[in-house]
C-alpha cells in the first residue's frame, strides 16, 4: 500500500516586517490520494504565496484560462487565496504526485507575485538542476524543523525563489535551436535519472536527433559530451542513495550500471575530488553545474 510522505522545515524570523518579503515553510511531500487538494476560494488559512515544484508524477492546476497539467519539470506560482486558483492529484493517476515547494508572505511579495503571474502566467518549466530547485532541496537537509533566519536572509531567499523564475522565462527568450535542445536533453535525463539506465543512442533517438549531432551541440553549448554530463548527475545521485537511504556503495554501483564497485568509486572521486567514504564522514553534497 502507498502512503502519504510529508517533509517540512518551518522558518523562524524574530519579529518580521509585515510589508517585506518572508519565507514560511519548505517542504517535500508525496501524495497518492484524490482527496489531495487546495482551492483559493475555500482556504481559511492566512494568505501566503506559494511556488510548487512537480518532481515527479503530476498535478493539475485550474486558473481563469483552465486547468493545466503540472508534470514532472514544471511548477506552479500563486497567491494561496485566489478565488480562481485550484490544484490538486489527478483523479485517474497512478503514479504518487511528489513535489516541493515553498511559502512565503509580505505586502510587497504578494505585489510581486500578481505582476510575475499578470505577465507570464501560473506555471513555469525548469529543470531539476536548476540552482532555486537545489538551493530549496538543500533547506531540507537540516533536520531540525525550524530553520532560524535573520529578517536579510529570509528576504534574501524569497527573492532568489521569484528571481530564479523571472531568470528561467527571460533567458528562454533568447534560446537557440541549439540552446532548445540542451535543455530538453538535461530534462530528458532529469526525467529518467533515477529508474533508468541512460544510454545516448536512447536519449538522442527521444530526442528526434543524431548521436552525433546531440554530441556536438551539447559539447558546444555545455563544454562537457552528454556521457560526462550524465556522469555528474549520476554522481550527485549516489551522494543521495549514500545519505538518505544508507545503501552501501556495492548497492549504489549496481544500481548506476557499474560493473564493479571499484569502477563506480574511480569515477565518483574523479568526478567530485573525494571517495564514496570521505563523502560519508563529510556528508556535504557538492554543488556541480
Amino acid at each position: 500500500m502507498i502512503t502519504d510522505t510529508v517533509q517540512i522545515r518551518y522558518f523562524e524570523i524574530p519579529q518580521p516586517t509585515p510589508e517585506l518579503p518572508r519565507p514560511w515553510r519548505v517542504g517535500l511531500e508525496k501524495r497518492h490520494y484524490a482527496t489531495y487538494g487546495q482551492r483559493g476560494a475555500t482556504r481559511t488559512d492566512m494568505a501566503h504565496c506559494i511556488f510548487q515544484y512537480t518532481l515527479a508524477g503530476s498535478a493539475l492546476f485550474e486558473d481563469a484560462r483552465g486547468v493545466h497539467a503540472v508534470p514532472a519539470g514544471t511548477g506552479f506560482l500563486c497567491e494561496s487565496h485566489d478565488p480562481t486558483i485550484a490544484y490538486r492529484y489527478p483523479p485517474t493517476a497512478a503514479e504518487p504526485y511528489e513535489f516541493l515547494y515553498v511559502s512565503f508572505s509580505g505586502t510587497t511579495v504578494h505585489t510581486m507575485v500578481k505582476a510575475l503571474v499578470a505577465r507570464y502566467g501560473h506555471l513555469w518549466t525548469l529543470a531539476k538542476t536548476d540552482r532555486m530547485i537545489r538551493r530549496l532541496q538543500g533547506l531540507l537537509a537540516d533536520r531540525m524543523s525550524l530553520i532560524f533566519m535573520n529578517e536579510a536572509d529570509g528576504i534574501a531567499l524569497v527573492s532568489e525563489v521569484l528571481c530564479g523564475l523571472l531568470l528561467v522565462r527571460q533567458e528562454r527568450v533568447h534560446e537557440t535551436q541549439d540552446t532548445v535542445l540542451v535543455r530538453l536533453a538535461k530534462d530528458e535525463i532529469e526525467r529518467r535519472l533515477e529508474t533508468q539506465r541512460l544510454n545516448l543512442i536512447q536519449l538522442s533517438t527521444n530526442l528526434r536527433v543524431t548521436k552525433e549531432h546531440l554530441c556536438r551541440v551539447f559539447r558546444k553549448t555545455t563544454g562537457m559530451t552528454p556521457y560526462q554530463y550524465i556522469q555528474r548527475r549520476q554522481m550527485l545521485l549516489a551522494c543521495k542513495w549514500l545519505t538518505e537511504r544508507n545503501h552501501s556503495v556495492k548497492e549504489v554501483a549496481a544500481a548506476l550500471g557499474y560493473d564493479t564497485p571499484g569502477n563506480f568509486s574511480r569515477t565518483f572521486r574523479r568526478q567530485l575530488n573525494m571517495t564514496p567514504a570521505d563523502y560519508r564522514r563529510h556528508g556535504n553534497i557538492p554543488v556541480l553545474e
